[in-house]
């Protein structure tokens, strides 16, 4: 290789993005560190690489890649403890930081200022004191007062969180803190400014109801009362109600294709009651719409809510037979969808092929229930019984299938009487 080569290659290499083989190469050489905690460090790693299935080299030093592969794992599917998986995390956060090759929790290094100091002695509750401890020492770090926090020092926090920690929920974590905060600033003699507070939901893609007519959301309601059967000695009251979720999705699917509907061009003042969403023109538009939407693939949901509009157009609107055998035809044409799971539900089942990973899962509620009875001479909390609700109910369900609904229907005591 020539010698212009060379330093090309040399060059391309230097300037290639750090990977975990990077981080370990700069842990060994780092001076700074004792023997056990280089083991450490280096152990945390490589850990991580072998959690992620692939070799240090091969995975990018992306903090927010690192973090989204390690929130879809189970410690309990790898045989590891909650604890062990997140001392894993600590520990290899830790070793980012201590790399320097990416930031990592620099926020947390700073100590509070005097002025935060002062607002946590003021604020009450275990809630602000640690709902906001990330947001002060950040804010220390830059030099910002409780008085001079805003969105953008916020945002300038959550930058922080998503680019140097590994942090499963920067979302929820932004909501809370913006919270947290918003609280704190009611109290007037605190003298801080209210943030904003995100959201992170997608767009609508539902009209909003109050575009339509008054009359459609009245009849709407009017028939899913019927269909719960408030009023059971009515002259004309249904046979048999609804279940909740049933009716809930009969909600849904009465929004949904009033969606539809003015999606296909038809203006929302002109759906005046549930008889506009069931003509066969309005039929035909609704569903064109929805597959379209789908990209022509079969959804279960349109399957389910053409029929929907054909039990509404024969129990409610009362469409004549002709109507209502039309109606039939057209929804007969769509398949119904295969009982079958989903591809996602087959990927999250797949992990139980492993004999081991079975017997961890039988084993399970009876290792919950033995931390529930050793702290029994305690004074018990709802932590304490959520874990013992479930692992009763883990136990329950190893030995027979039961539906969620009637699961939750179960009080504890009843269980164990």
């Amino acid at each position: 290789m020539s010698n212009t080569a060379k330093s090309s290659h040399e060059r391309s290499a230097s300037q290639a993005p750090p990977t975990l083989a990077t981080l370990l190469t700069a842990l060994e050489g780092h001076a700074g560190l004792s023997e056990s905690r280089r083991r450490d460090l280096r152990s945390a790693v490589k850990r991580v690489a072998h959690l992620l299935g692939n070799t240090p080299g091969a995975i990018p030093l992306a903090m927010d890649t690192i973090r989204d592969g390690l929130g879809g794992i189970s410690p309990i599917a790898i045989g590891m403890t909650p604890k062990r998986l997140a001392n894993i995390r600590s520990d290899f956060v830790a070793a980012v930081a201590t790399s320097r090759l990416a930031p990592a929790k620099s926020e947390r290094k700073a100590a509070l200022s005097a002025h935060w100091r002062q607002l946590f002695a003021r604020l009450s509750g275990k809630r602000a004191n640690l709902g906001l401890s990330r947001l002060g020492h950040y804010a220390s770090a830059q030099g910002v007062e409780p008085a001079d926090v805003n969105d953008e020092i916020i945002n300038g926090l959550m930058a922080t969180v998503r680019e140097g920690s590994l942090h499963q929920k920067p979302n929820a974590l932004h909501r809370q803190v913006t919270l947290i905060w918003n609280e704190a600033a009611q109290d007037p003699e605190l003298g801080l400014k209210p943030v904003t507070v995100p959201s992170f939901r997608g767009p609508v893609k539902r009209i909003d109801l109050s575009l339509l007519p008054r009359s459609f959301v009245k009849d709407r309601d009017s028939y899913l009362s019927w269909c719960a059967v408030t009023d059971p000695f009515a002259v004309d009251a249904r046979p048999r109600p609804l279940a909740a979720r049933t009716l809930k999705l009969s909600r849904d699917q009465i929004h949904a294709a009033a969606t539809a509907l003015v999606k296909s061009g038809t203006p929302p003042e002109n759906i005046r009651s549930l008889a506009d969403l069931v003509t066969v023109d309005s039929f035909k538009s609704i569903l064109r719409q929805r597959i379209a939407e789908a990209g022509g693939q079969q959804k279960s949901f349109n399957f389910y809510l053409a029929r929907a509009l054909v039990r509404i157009a024969g129990e409610w609107v009362k469409v004549e037979t002709s109507g209502l055998t039309e109606l039939k035809r057209l929804a007969s044409k769509l398949k119904a969808p295969k009982r079958d799971l989903t591809p996602k539900n087959k990927a999250f089942l797949r992990q139980f092929d492993d004999p081991r990973v079975w017997q961890r899962l039988k084993e399970l509620p009876g290792q919950i229930w033995q931390e529930v009875k050793s702290k029994r001479d305690e004074k018990p909390n709802f932590r304490t019984l959520a874990k013992a609700q479930a692992a009763l109910a883990m136990r329950i369900l190893t030995y027979m299938p039961v539906r969620p609904e009637n699961l939750w229907s179960w009080s504890l005591t009843s269980i164990c009487l």
